[in-house]
Parts: C-alpha cells; sequence; structure tokens
C-alpha cells in the first residue's frame, strides 16, 4: 500500500472506530508503528484523553531474563510526554509520572480505575469469526487472559476487544490459523466495514 492508501485507508478506519467506541469511557490501546504499518488509533487516544471521564492504557513490555517478556498496560494522559521508545523499538508508557508516582497499572489497579469499556489490538490478519493472528509473541493473548479473570473477579462484563485492518488484512470467511490459547477479538473495524465477529461483538455495533 502506498503512503497515500494508507492514509485514506487510516481516516476511514478512524470514523468507524469512533462510532464504535462511542459509550467508551475507558480503553485499552496500542500506540501504532509506522514500521510495522499498523492501523493508527491515534483519533481513539485523543479522545478518551480529551475526555474529563476518559482513561487510556496503552501496552508496555518488560524482557526477563527468566520469565520471559510479558505485556501490561498503563495509564497515558499525554502521548508525547508520558511515553518512550521502549521494548522492540516501539513507543510505549514510562513506568513513571513526572512527579516520580508509579502509573496507573490496568490490572493493578483495576479496583480504583474501574474495568476497561474495549481494548484495541492489533494484528497481521484477521477472520470473520474473529480469530487473530498476531506476530508470535503472544503479548496480547496473555495479557486479554489476565485481564479477563481480573474483570471477571469485580463481576463486570470483561472489554469488548477491537481490531483494526486494513482490507487485505481481512480474509473472511477463510480461516486464521490460531492455537488453543489465542484470544478472539469481537469486532473488526476495516476501512469498508464494521464485523461483528462474535456474538457479543455483533450485539455492540447494532
Amino acid at each position: 500500500m502506498s503512503t497515500e492508501e494508507l492514509r485514506l485507508a487510516n481516516d476511514e478506519m478512524a470514523k468507524r472506530l469512533a462510532v464504535a467506541t462511542r459509550e467508551a469511557k475507558r480503553c485499552g490501546a496500542y500506540l501504532a508503528s509506522a514500521r510495522l504499518r499498523e492501523p493508527s488509533v491515534d483519533g481513539l487516544i485523543e479522545r478518551i484523553i480529551a475526555d474529563p471521564d476518559g482513561y487510556v492504557f496503552c501496552p508496555v513490555v518488560d524482557v526477563d531474563e527468566v520469565s520471559g517478556p510479558t505485556m501490561r498496560m498503563l495509564r497515558v494522559e499525554d502521548v508525547e510526554r508520558d511515553t518512550h521508545v521502549g521494548a522492540y523499538d516501539l513507543r510505549e508508557p514510562t513506568e513513571r509520572a513526572e512527579d516520580g508516582s508509579l502509573r496507573d497499572d490496568a490490572i493493578r489497579d483495576i479496583e480504583r480505575v474501574g474495568v476497561l469499556d474495549a481494548i484495541i489490538v492489533p494484528g497481521v490478519a484477521f477472520d470473520a469469526r474473529g480469530r487473530r493472528l498476531g506476530r508470535g509473541g503472544g503479548y496480547y493473548d496473555a495479557f486479554l487472559e489476565k485481564y479477563e479473570a481480573a474483570a471477571v473477579a469485580m463481576r463486570r462484563p470483561p472489554p469488548l476487544v477491537i481490531a483494526l485492518a486494513y482490507n487485505c488484512q481481512f480474509i473472511g470467511d477463510r480461516d486464521v490459523p490460531v492455537d488453543a490459547h489465542d484470544r478472539l477479538v469481537d469486532v473488526i473495524v476495516t476501512p469498508l466495514k464494521t464485523y461483528g465477529a462474535t456474538e457479543r461483538g455483533r450485539a455492540a455495533i447494532q
């Protein structure tokens, strides 16, 4: 895809994502990598941050020689100020705010900040049933499993899982290869259409 094709596709997905998340106040969202050609989530992040009642949490990868890499989501209030280039050359939140305090953690502080309404995830390919092909690290699958367990412990429904996909990344009725641990996405937003991939996803976009 050319730069112009990417721009036009991102504009269309931003409009559809705004509709799909119009009721959301607390969201988890990745910080798109231009190098990886990930669809932009900037519009959603800016809208939620501008809302006095809004919270945005973005992923940070911890690389541990013993336990291996894991992912958390930390609260971001200003993308430029609160992030830096971290693991794998991806922009991610700093551990502490300017005043030295620890940033809110989506799981650790869930009882105080509340359960997220939606989590926006990246991917390489998606099918109509919500199966997602990532980049092989399993970070989002593991995080979503932990987060869903934390939400259930609070007797709250887990967040709606939403993916953005360029048209060439959505393969429709063909099956994306997955493993048992892979998590489904509820909604897939493409430049042409918003798909409800699960029963919950279909209900959310009606």
